[in-house]
């Protein structure tokens, strides 16, 4: 999860052009329907992506079929779609938070809303996670909704962490909101639910709490590679200052990374837990295989 600056694409002059460009075989549709596309496109901008007041499916079939063919395969003036395909966002999936994307994808689906097919603020680089909620970007209140990297501030804060619960050789880990008065609790809930819990995001926590397990240094970072037994105020500075680094690294507080280490900090249970450990394996007393 991350904030992205909007794309630097002057939509509506694109849309004129192809309006007025003969030669393009959408031009009939577009010049028919262009009035429908301007407020559409205006509407969008104003109201920034909200689903809930963005309203969709009001153009042609025709024209619908024209716009994903340009999407799948655009020309000069749309390349700005190659470019944010190709570019992606390296760092981290702006909609769920993990180290990966690889698809260009609408933040409005098309199927519902195809008047933004190839509207470059409703075109996000995300992982598979955007394709697996689907259709659904609201609730049944109008406080739930999925978050818009263009436009939702609070991304560039920390939203979301890691609970972790039960036995803690190998605990129950669920991904809640982290305390934060930048976003309405309902939106944060129903994008989590919606979005990111979509993802691999708990296989993979699990399979990072092994690893703590084994080598409680291969996730906190900070942790000196002398080995020696440390104290409860050392291994809390450790987690912040690797959590500052992983921060830092993905550009965002809300990549899986810094929800899992954040999550640790914020359970004296899961602590008390990762220090005996670690002293035991430092000590001999645990096996770290064991």
């Amino acid at each position: 999860m991350k904030k992205l600056p909007l794309p630097e694409v002057n939509d509506l002059e694109i849309l004129e052009s192809m309006r007025d460009n003969p030669r393009l075989s959408c031009q009939p549709y577009i010049s028919q329907e262009y009035d429908i596309l301007l407020d559409k496109y205006l509407e969008y901008a104003v109201h920034e992506g909200n689903p809930w007041s963005c309203v969709g499916s009001v153009i042609s079939n025709d024209l619908k079929t024209k716009l994903k063919y340009h999407f799948k395969k655009p020309y000069s003036d749309l390349e700005y779609i190659k470019i944010l395909r190709s570019q992606g966002s390296p760092d981290v999936c702006p909609m769920c938070g993990s180290s990966k994307t690889g698809t260009l994808d609408h933040f409005l689906p098309q199927g519902n809303y195809p008047e933004w097919i190839i509207y470059s603020k409703n075109l996000i680089p995300a992982c598979d996670c955007n394709s697996k909620r689907g259709e659904h970007v609201r609730g049944d209140n109008i406080n739930k909704r999925v978050l818009h990297p263009y436009f939702d501030d609070c991304l560039n804060t920390r939203i979301v962490r890691a609970e972790f619960n039960g036995d803690f050789e190998e605990p129950f880990i669920n991904i809640v909101p982290a305390l934060n008065e930048a976003v309405n609790e309902e939106t944060l809930i129903f994008h989590i639910e919606t979005v990111v819990k979509k993802s691999t995001i708990v296989t993979w926590m699990e399979a990072k709490w092994q690893s703590l397990r084994r080598r409680p240094r291969a996730i906190i970072s900070s942790i000196p590679r002398v080995e020696r037994e440390i104290t409860m105020d050392e291994l809390e500075q450790f987690i912040l200052e690797t959590l500052d680094d992983k921060d830092t690294e993905h550009q965002t507080p809300n990549n899986w990374y810094s929800m899992f280490i954040y999550g640790i900090y914020l359970s004296e249970p899961a602590k008390h837990w990762l220090l005996e450990r670690y002293n035991g394996i430092v000590t001999g007393l645990i096996d770290p295989l064991n």
